[in-house]
C-alpha cells in the first residue's frame, strides 16, 4: 500500500475497503490528483469516480487528464442550492473557499484572497443522480474549508448512502474543531462516528456496520504501507546516481584522449 495524505487517511480509507476491487467514490474539495488525495490510492486499485474541485487551473487540468484518466473531473463548488458562488482564491490553492467565515477567519490570521471569482454550484444529488450505474456508492470525502453543512444538506441521504463517509473537522490551518454544526445533522441520518485522526473525521453507514472494525486503530506498522514521497525521493536518486554514473564514464573516456 503506498500513503499519498499528510495524515494516513488513504492507508485508513484502503484498509477499510481493501475487499472491494472496484468501487465508487465522490471526491468533493478533491484538489490535486495525486499528492495528498484520498482517492488516488483506490483509484490504482481499480476504483473510479467523481472529483469536484472548484478551483481548476489548466495546468491542474493537465494532471487530472494525465494521470487519472477513469475519473470525472466537475469543475464546480458543492452545496444545499444550484445557482453562482462567490468563491475566494488565496494563494495556497488548497485553503481557497466559498464560506465567508472562513475568508474571515484566514483574514484575522494575515492571509487575503487574491482574487474572487464566480463559479456554478451543484448539489450532491444532482452529481450522483447522474450516475444511473452506480449502484453501491462506497466513499465520500468532503474537503471544503467550512461548507461542509452545505454540502451535507445537499443529498437525499434516504436514497444515497455512502458506505464510508470523510469530512475534514478542523477550522481551515488549525486544530479546532468544527464538527459542531454539522455532525447531529450526518449522525441523524443514520451514520456512526468511526474515527477521528485529529483533522479528519469518519462516519459508518449503520447499515455497513462491519466497516467499523476497520477503524479501531490508528494507521500502523501492519498496514505494510509506504509514503508516495519517500518513492518519488528514490526515483529521484535512482536518476541522479544514474546521471552520475554517464558523467563520471565520459569524464574517463575524455581522460583517455
Amino acid at each position: 500500500m503506498i500513503c499519498y495524505t499528510r495524515n494516513f487517511e488513504d492507508v485508513l480509507i484502503q484498509r477499510a475497503f481493501a475487499d472491494i476491487e472496484q468501487g465508487f467514490y465522490v471526491d468533493v474539495g478533491a484538489c490535486l490528483p495525486v499528492a495528498d488525495s484520498n482517492t488516488y490510492g483506490l483509484y490504482t486499485s481499480g476504483w473510479t469516480g467523481i472529483a469536484v474541485e472548484p478551483n481548476v487551473s489548466e495546468e491542474l487540468l493537465k494532471m487530472w487528464r494525465e494521470t487519472r484518466p477513469g475519473d470525472v473531473l466537475l469543475e464546480k463548488a458543492v452545496s444545499n442550492e444550484s445557482g453562482d458562488l462567490e468563491f475566494h482564491v488565496f494563494g495556497a490553492g488548497q485553503i481557497s473557499t466559498g464560506s465567508k467565515a472562513s475568508v474571515a477567519h484566514w483574514k484575522e490570521n494575515g492571509q487575503e484572497p487574491t482574487h474572487v471569482k464566480t463559479v456554478e454550484q451543484i448539489t450532491l444529488n444532482t452529481i450522483i443522480e447522474a450516475q444511473p450505474n452506480v449502484t453501491d456508492w462506497h466513499l465520500l470525502c468532503i474537503d471544503v474549508e467550512g461548507m461542509e453543512y452545505n454540502v451535507l444538506q445537499g443529498l437525499n441521504w434516504e436514497a444515497h448512502r455512502p458506505w464510508v463517509v470523510v469530512l475534514e473537522a478542523v477550522w481551515p490551518g488549525s486544530p479546532r474543531p468544527n464538527h459542531q454544526e454539522w455532525e447531529p445533522y450526518l449522525l441523524s441520518k443514520g451514520y456512526v462516528l468511526a474515527y477521528f485522526d485529529a483533522v479528519n473525521r469518519y462516519y459508518v453507514a449503520q447499515e455497513h456496520k462491519e466497516l467499523l472494525v476497520h477503524f479501531q486503530l490508528p494507521p500502523n506498522v501492519w498496514d505494510n504501507f509506504r509514503f508516495y514521497n519517500e518513492i518519488v525521493l528514490e526515483y529521484q536518486l535512482g536518476q541522479a546516481q544514474e546521471e552520475i554514473a554517464r558523467l563520471t564514464a565520459k569524464q574517463a573516456e575524455l581522460a583517455t584522449v
